[in-house]
């Protein structure tokens, strides 16, 4: 029959979490880790969306980015960014688009309570496109509206 030894710590007693505690190297060590993290992630996102021009409705500013760049012919990811006046996320809504009148609505994935909804939709004519926006109000079925977003009219180019 096994015997149960109680649980010791002894096996942690030499060990040494942070060999230099407080010290210059061990402070400088984790800035300058801190710094190259923030200094890559800040390479790969810079430029790498097309903001269209934005609209408002119902006191709410309605952003479109589209990603990796500016649109082209196939798949392209849009990403709507809804903020009320105050600055507050504009997560009450049902968001769905497309990019021809004989298109059917694709309802767009809601993240979370951000005020940032995204889908990937396909583009016919990146050039003379324009990206329809279907918003409706979740507690309020009577809040509804569209908005046209041609994909020419760009506030910044990547």
């Amino acid at each position: 029959m096994l015997k149960r030894r109680p649980l010791s710590l002894g096996i942690y007693k030499n060990m040494q979490v942070n060999k230099f505690p407080g010290s210059i190297a061990g402070k400088l060590g984790c800035r300058v880790g801190s710094a190259l993290i923030i200094t890559l992630l800040l390479s790969c996102w810079q430029g790498s969306a097309y903001i269209l021009v934005p609209q408002h409705w119902n006191d709410t500013e309605f952003l479109v980015e589209i990603r990796p760049g500016a649109p082209t012919r196939g798949m392209n990811e849009f990403v709507i960014v809804a903020t009320d006046v105050k600055g507050v996320p504009g997560y009450e809504y049902v968001v769905s688009i497309r990019m021809n009148e004989e298109d059917k609505w694709q309802q767009m994935i809601q993240d979370g309570h951000s005020g940032v909804y995204r889908r990937a939709i396909a583009v016919d004519d990146p050039e003379n496109g324009v990206l329809s926006v279907q918003l409706k109000h979740k507690r309020d079925a009577d809040k509804q509206t569209g908005l046209n977003f041609p994909l020419a009219k760009h506030v910044q180019k990547p």
